[in-house]
């Protein structure tokens, strides 16, 4: 019972620093522009994709 009690105060404690780290300015703009920055990738990859394909209909 000992350890049920420690694992579940452990996740309580990190849903709390993760509701903190949610209300804070600074953190929620770090994951602004980490979600800028996939953003950014996955668009590049995507049109990558896109032009390879049409190269080689164009050139086949």
């Amino acid at each position: 019972m000992r350890t049920i009690t420690a694992t579940f105060n452990q996740r309580w404690e990190t849903l709390m620093d993760a509701e903190k780290m949610a209300n804070d300015p600074t953190s929620r703009e770090q994951w602004g522009s980490y979600n800028h920055f996939i953003a950014f990738f996955k668009w590049s990859t995507i049109l990558v994709i896109i032009s390879l394909v049409l190269m080689a209909f164009f050139l086949l």
